[in-house]
């Protein structure tokens, strides 16, 4: 029978450098471990903590006013047949500060359907509600809207014909990027 030899472990030695921080730091801990009457009663603390969240989430909500995109309430009737007409396209557009033709044939490519531009709006050959616009449209501003570096929607959008590419430029932090058709 073979026996498996095992070796002795060696007691560990506490570092040098642990030795001097709790030399130092025992006093301390003593210290803080004794109840100290000069602490604040908790009532005051919890009224502290309240404010402190309460402007904290003011200034969250201030910053983000700028990063979110927002587009007008769609409007969506439904035609004769299978077919679905979004009244307010051209103010959508108009608020995204991007061209009809570019939107349209966003949303030709995104749902493969022939789409029209009719005086009382886009017509979508099919039914959609509109939660699957606002899809499209949210798909949308991540590609052509928002800043990738920044995260705000505040940017332009020129063509390039040299290149055939679209160059999306950032207003608010002046990065630019280059989109393919």
């Amino acid at each position: 029978m073979n026996r498996i030899r095992r070796r002795k472990r060696k007691k560990a030695v506490p570092d040098a450098k642990f030795v001097a921080f709790r030399d130092h730091a025992t006093p301390i801990i003593e210290r803080l471990n004794e109840v100290d009457t000069d602490y604040p009663d908790l009532s005051e603390y919890s009224v502290m903590l309240t404010g402190l969240y309460a402007t904290y989430k003011a200034q969250k909500s201030e910053s983000t006013v700028c990063i979110r995109f927002k587009t007008p309430e769609l409007e969506c009737t439904y035609g004769r047949g299978a077919q679905t007409k979004w009244t307010n396209f051209k103010l959508t557009c108009s608020f995204m500060q991007r061209d009809i033709d570019h939107v349209m044939k966003f949303v030709i490519s995104e749902l493969s359907i022939e789409c029209n531009m009719s005086p009382d709006g886009l017509v979508i050959a099919g039914r959609y509600t509109v939660d699957n616009l606002i899809g499209i449209i949210t798909r949308y501003a991540t590609m052509y809207i928002q800043c990738t570096s920044c995260k705000k929607s505040n940017s332009t959008m020129t063509r390039n014909s040299v290149l055939r590419m679209y160059d999306i430029t950032c207003l608010e932090c002046g990065s630019t990027r280059k989109i393919r058709k």
